[in-house]
């Protein structure tokens, strides 16, 4: 059956927006693709289940407008069924977007509660939808199969964007834990993936659907979102969660700018080096397995200490059993007691443990540009070790 086509204006709009929606399916495909060989912690399950999201959705989408407009056997079923995945997938896209949110910041209580909560308004959405087969009130159909709102097309919206706006906010008032360069670029990659879903969605909105830009959102969230997870792989150490050794490099050269008299203000900067004790043994004993559990028990440690430290205070994996602190602080005291109060909570923390798990800590002093970024290393390693050697006080020396 030759199917009737629209003005030669609406073919351009229908070829172009065709055009986007294969551009932006195969580049998701693509990135999945590329993602498969990555590391498979939860984060990325979701965030390759939010890929598969997106191309159904962009499949219904586009399918929105193949159908549009078209009269033959039944034209009219498979454009009302496109309009309602469209419409259902765009809400539960939100919904997953804020799961991938509270896995990506390992939120406490992020489980079956939370997933709950959030499918409220897919199962709304779906009644909504449903209710519309018979209604009309989201959205109609005419005898030429032209799609046209409701008067209730309000409410189609609101569902589709409102736990993308519920992610911005989140995003913006969400406090850390720990100070992270990670963590601050990943608030920000998620304040840019809803802003972009929002503001194409309400460009859309406005253009009556005349224009694919809902596509364009969606896709560039995905992206920027694969950019993160690439940037990870240079910043983040994956075992633990901390900021790795380059993180740590940069972030130390832009402090020591700050500190070039070896003062910023009341301020000094510390760098704090630490280092698992026998932890060589741990890993013959019980198996690596138990020793990669050891150094998360201790990047856990470090993150609860750093609770209280938020805003001046940046720890990171140094490379294997080491681990490192930059601490910005008015005294050497204050120094002191952070060092006492890791190995304090460090020993509480492994109390029920059949091994000791215990680090040894050392710290030294910028004393401005005078001192270079190695001499600070190696100060602070030179006290480390020196405290390994006098564990039985648990205190420490600074080393000039």
């Amino acid at each position: 059956m030759k199917i009737p086509l629209a003005d030669p204006g609406q073919a351009y709009l229908l070829i172009s927006n065709l055009s986007s929606f294969v551009f932006c399916i195969f580049m998701v495909i693509f990135m999945r693709a590329v993602l498969e060989n990555r590391n498979n912690s939860h984060a990325r399950f979701i965030f390759k289940r939010l890929i598969l999201i997106v191309v159904a959705c962009l499949a219904a989408d586009m399918l929105t407008y193949v159908f549009d407009t078209r009269v033959f056997f039944g034209s009219g079923v498979l454009h009302r069924l496109s309009m309602f995945l469209s419409v259902l997938l765009t809400v539960y896209l939100g919904s997953v977007w804020n799961i991938f949110f509270d896995v990506s910041f390992h939120i406490k209580g992020a489980g079956k509660k939370r997933i709950t909560l959030y499918m409220i308004p897919v199962t709304v959405a779906f009644i909504c939808l449903f209710v519309n087969l018979f209604t009309g009130w989201l959205f109609t159909f005419d005898a030429n199969n032209v799609y046209a709102r409701g008067s209730f097309a309000w409410v189609s919206f609101f569902l589709q964007y409102v736990l993308v706006g519920v992610l911005i906010l989140r995003a913006i008032f969400f406090r850390f834990t720990v100070k992270t360069t990670r963590h601050a670029k990943l608030r920000l990659s998620f304040i840019l993936v809803g802003s972009l879903s929002l503001l194409f969605g309400l460009f859309q909105i406005l253009a009556l659907g005349k224009i694919a830009l809902h596509c364009f959102g969606v896709t560039a969230s995905i992206f920027i979102m694969f950019l993160r997870f690439q940037d990870d792989q240079i910043t983040n150490d994956l075992l633990t969660g901390l900021n790795n050794r380059y993180a740590l490099d940069a972030y130390i050269e832009d402090k020591a700018k700050l500190y070039h008299e070896g003062k910023h203000g009341r301020m000094q900067l510390y760098l704090v080096m630490m280092d698992v004790n026998d932890f060589k043994s741990i890993n013959d004993i019980y198996g690596h397995p138990e020793g990669d559990m050891a150094l998360k028990t201790v990047a856990a440690t470090l993150k609860k200490v750093g609770a209280s430290h938020k805003s001046n205070l940046f720890i990171a994996r140094f490379g294997g059993d080491e681990f490192a602190a930059v601490f910005e602080t008015s005294s050497e005291r204050r120094v002191i007691e952070l060092c006492n109060n890791i190995k304090d909570t460090l020993k509480n923390e492994t109390a029920d443990k059949e091994y000791s798990l215990t680090i040894g800590t050392g710290y030294a002093f910028y004393t401005g540009k005078a001192m270079s970024i190695a001499a600070l290393y190696e100060n602070a390693d030179k006290a480390l070790y020196e405290d390994k050697d006098q564990m039985k006080n648990g205190e420490l020396r600074i080393v000039s």
